[in-house]
Protein backbone atom coordinates (compact mmCIF):
# COMPACT_ATOMS: atom_id res chain seq x y z
CA UNK A 1 0.00 0.00 0.00
CA UNK A 2 2.79 2.38 1.11
CA UNK A 3 4.56 1.95 -3.02
CA UNK A 4 1.47 2.55 -4.63
CA UNK A 5 0.56 5.74 -2.45
CA UNK A 6 4.48 7.05 -2.99
CA UNK A 7 3.57 6.31 -6.58
CA UNK A 8 0.33 8.76 -6.55
CA UNK A 9 2.70 11.70 -4.99
CA UNK A 10 1.90 11.21 -1.93
CA UNK A 11 3.80 11.74 1.08
CA UNK A 12 3.70 8.79 3.39
CA UNK A 13 4.83 8.84 7.53
CA UNK A 14 6.36 5.82 9.44
CA UNK A 15 3.82 3.26 10.59
CA UNK A 16 3.48 4.35 13.99
CA UNK A 17 1.20 6.35 16.14
CA UNK A 18 -2.33 7.11 14.58
CA UNK A 19 -1.26 5.54 11.23
CA UNK A 20 -0.30 2.76 12.84
CA UNK A 21 -3.34 2.09 14.79
CA UNK A 22 -5.72 3.26 11.17
CA UNK A 23 -3.65 0.31 9.76
CA UNK A 24 -4.55 -2.33 12.66
CA UNK A 25 -7.79 -1.27 12.77
CA UNK A 26 -8.56 -1.67 8.91
CA UNK A 27 -6.61 -5.04 9.02
CA UNK A 28 -8.73 -6.14 11.91
CA UNK A 29 -11.95 -4.81 10.34
CA UNK A 30 -10.73 -6.63 7.21
CA UNK A 31 -10.29 -10.06 8.53
CA UNK A 32 -13.48 -10.14 10.67
CA UNK A 33 -15.72 -9.50 7.87
CA UNK A 34 -13.71 -12.20 6.20
CA UNK A 35 -14.20 -14.64 9.00
CA UNK A 36 -18.15 -13.52 9.53
CA UNK A 37 -18.77 -13.82 6.01
CA UNK A 38 -17.36 -17.06 5.67
CA UNK A 39 -19.16 -18.66 8.72
CA UNK A 40 -22.73 -16.59 7.62
CA UNK A 41 -22.06 -18.60 4.06
CA UNK A 42 -21.78 -21.55 5.89
CA UNK A 43 -24.63 -21.55 8.14
CA UNK A 44 -27.06 -20.25 5.46
CA UNK A 45 -25.83 -23.48 3.09
CA UNK A 46 -26.74 -25.77 6.13
CA UNK A 47 -29.97 -24.20 6.64
CA UNK A 48 -30.54 -24.74 3.12
CA UNK A 49 -29.77 -27.96 3.55
CA UNK A 50 -31.98 -28.70 6.57
CA UNK A 51 -34.87 -26.98 4.98
CA UNK A 52 -34.64 -29.33 1.75
CA UNK A 53 -34.50 -31.76 4.18
CA UNK A 54 -37.58 -31.13 6.02
CA UNK A 55 -39.38 -30.54 2.86
CA UNK A 56 -37.72 -33.71 1.51
CA UNK A 57 -39.76 -35.61 4.22
CA UNK A 58 -42.89 -34.46 3.31
CA UNK A 59 -42.45 -35.26 -0.39
CA UNK A 60 -42.01 -39.06 0.45
CA UNK A 61 -45.38 -40.03 -0.14
CA UNK A 62 -45.19 -38.58 -3.74
CA UNK A 63 -41.62 -40.22 -4.37
CA UNK A 64 -43.76 -43.83 -3.24
CA UNK A 65 -46.39 -43.07 -6.08
CA UNK A 66 -43.77 -41.86 -8.55
CA UNK A 67 -41.27 -44.90 -7.77
CA UNK A 68 -45.20 -47.60 -7.81
CA UNK A 69 -45.50 -46.01 -11.57
CA UNK A 70 -42.61 -46.88 -12.42
CA UNK A 71 -40.37 -43.67 -12.17
CA UNK A 72 -36.32 -45.12 -12.27
CA UNK A 73 -34.72 -44.18 -9.05
CA UNK A 74 -32.01 -42.51 -10.86
CA UNK A 75 -34.27 -40.52 -12.47
CA UNK A 76 -36.13 -39.26 -9.55
CA UNK A 77 -32.48 -38.81 -7.59
CA UNK A 78 -31.34 -36.50 -10.76
CA UNK A 79 -33.93 -34.55 -10.86
CA UNK A 80 -34.02 -34.24 -6.46
CA UNK A 81 -30.27 -33.05 -7.37
CA UNK A 82 -31.11 -30.57 -9.69
CA UNK A 83 -33.85 -28.96 -7.61
CA UNK A 84 -31.45 -28.72 -4.43
CA UNK A 85 -28.76 -27.39 -7.19
CA UNK A 86 -31.16 -24.94 -8.65
CA UNK A 87 -32.26 -23.55 -5.01
CA UNK A 88 -28.31 -23.04 -4.11
CA UNK A 89 -27.22 -21.31 -7.09
CA UNK A 90 -30.74 -19.05 -6.25
CA UNK A 91 -29.55 -18.33 -3.21
CA UNK A 92 -26.18 -17.82 -3.39
CA UNK A 93 -26.57 -15.18 -6.06
CA UNK A 94 -29.18 -13.77 -3.70
CA UNK A 95 -26.71 -14.16 -0.68
CA UNK A 96 -24.09 -12.42 -3.53
CA UNK A 97 -26.74 -9.63 -4.51
CA UNK A 98 -27.36 -8.76 -0.54
CA UNK A 99 -23.50 -8.73 0.09
CA UNK A 100 -22.86 -6.22 -2.61
CA UNK A 101 -25.73 -3.90 -1.75
CA UNK A 102 -24.65 -3.93 1.68
CA UNK A 103 -20.99 -3.59 1.72
CA UNK A 104 -21.67 -0.66 -0.79
CA UNK A 105 -23.66 0.87 2.08
CA UNK A 106 -20.99 -0.14 4.94
CA UNK A 107 -18.21 1.13 2.41
CA UNK A 108 -19.90 4.81 1.94
CA UNK A 109 -20.80 4.94 5.68
CA UNK A 110 -16.49 3.94 6.52
CA UNK A 111 -15.44 6.31 3.84
CA UNK A 112 -17.58 9.27 5.32
CA UNK A 113 -16.33 8.00 8.64
CA UNK A 114 -12.35 8.10 7.87
CA UNK A 115 -13.16 11.23 6.20
CA UNK A 116 -14.53 13.12 8.92
CA UNK A 117 -11.28 11.48 11.16
CA UNK A 118 -8.65 12.18 8.51
CA UNK A 119 -9.84 14.92 7.09
CA UNK A 120 -8.98 13.61 3.65
CA UNK A 121 -11.47 12.31 1.14
CA UNK A 122 -11.29 8.67 0.14
CA UNK A 123 -13.49 6.74 -1.77
CA UNK A 124 -14.01 3.14 -0.86
CA UNK A 125 -15.90 0.38 -2.42
CA UNK A 126 -16.79 -3.29 -1.56
CA UNK A 127 -14.02 -5.50 -3.61
CA UNK A 128 -15.22 -9.38 -4.42
CA UNK A 129 -12.76 -10.91 -7.04
CA UNK A 130 -15.28 -12.32 -10.35
CA UNK A 131 -12.80 -15.93 -10.06
CA UNK A 132 -14.23 -15.97 -6.12
CA UNK A 133 -17.93 -15.12 -7.05
CA UNK A 134 -18.26 -17.77 -9.69
CA UNK A 135 -16.32 -20.37 -7.68
CA UNK A 136 -18.79 -19.46 -5.00
CA UNK A 137 -21.56 -20.26 -7.50
CA UNK A 138 -19.93 -23.82 -8.41
CA UNK A 139 -19.31 -24.64 -5.01
CA UNK A 140 -22.24 -24.09 -3.14
CA UNK A 141 -24.36 -26.23 -5.24
CA UNK A 142 -21.60 -29.09 -4.87
CA UNK A 143 -21.13 -28.87 -0.81
CA UNK A 144 -25.60 -28.55 -0.76
CA UNK A 145 -25.93 -31.59 -3.02
CA UNK A 146 -23.24 -33.56 -1.16
CA UNK A 147 -24.68 -32.63 2.44
CA UNK A 148 -28.19 -33.92 1.35
CA UNK A 149 -27.66 -36.69 -0.72
CA UNK A 150 -28.42 -39.11 2.27
CA UNK A 151 -31.81 -37.43 2.86
CA UNK A 152 -32.43 -38.17 -0.93
CA UNK A 153 -31.15 -41.59 -0.62
CA UNK A 154 -33.26 -42.12 2.15
CA UNK A 155 -36.63 -40.69 0.74
CA UNK A 156 -35.94 -42.71 -2.50
CA UNK A 157 -35.19 -46.31 -0.08
CA UNK A 158 -38.62 -45.96 1.61
CA UNK A 159 -40.70 -48.74 1.33
CA UNK A 160 -43.74 -48.48 -1.22
CA UNK A 161 -45.90 -49.66 0.91
CA UNK A 162 -46.40 -48.25 4.40
CA UNK A 163 -46.96 -49.96 7.31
Amino acid sequence: VTKDIQKMGWSVEAQNGAAKQISTAIRSVDLGVRIGGGLLALGALLLLVQFYTVLLRERTQDLRILRSMGAPRPLLAGTLLGELALASILATAGGIGLGLLLGSVGASQTSALLADRLGVDLSLAPLAPGSFLLQLLIVAPLFVAIAAAPAIRTALSADLVED
